[in-house]
């Protein structure tokens, strides 16, 4: 049950029409996650780029949503997550070697093609690989404490 690319710029067109009312709902829904994000991980981030995890986040949540019926944020699983995530990148050797382990056999790989695209950024809106790694990592934790327990 995995959610495919095209799904992915579906959720984005239909999140691009009104992106402060998906923003809003994505908000009461996931009220415990935003939480989480607005306490220990903004902190971490430049300004934009706050912007730019909860856009992300908020397409990741209204894709599964489409895959997932009714399911709460479970906090102890992503934390679980992120911790194994975060120990994989300890044990790269560099965040190319990190991004290959995460990939390698990964059940939502478009989900997290989809983060990894978003923060490539561009000429203009550079991003530093601190910024990129904690987006990266907390997406995809947030990712797998869903995806792990659909298995």
């Amino acid at each position: 049950m995995t959610v495919t690319y095209l799904e992915i710029e579906e959720v984005i067109i239909e999140i691009n029409k009104d992106i402060d009312s998906y923003e809003k709902k994505f908000a009461e829904e996931q009220n415990l996650y935003l939480e989480l994000l607005q306490t220990q991980v903004f902190p971490l981030l430049e300004k934009a780029n706050r912007e730019l995890i909860l856009f992300i986040n908020t397409v990741i949540y209204f894709a599964l949503s489409k895959k997932i019926n009714d399911f709460d944020f479970d906090i102890e699983a992503y934390l679980e997550a992120e911790e194994l995530n975060w120990g994989t990148k300890e044990k790269s050797k560099d965040w190319v070697q990190c991004l290959d382990n995460f990939f390698s056999a990964y059940p939502e790989e478009d989900l997290l093609a989809f983060v990894e695209d978003m923060t490539a950024g561009d000429e203009e809106n550079e991003i530093n690989i601190s910024d990129i790694e904690v987006i990266f990592i907390t997406s995809k934790s947030y990712i797998d404490q869903y995806s792990l327990n659909l298995v």
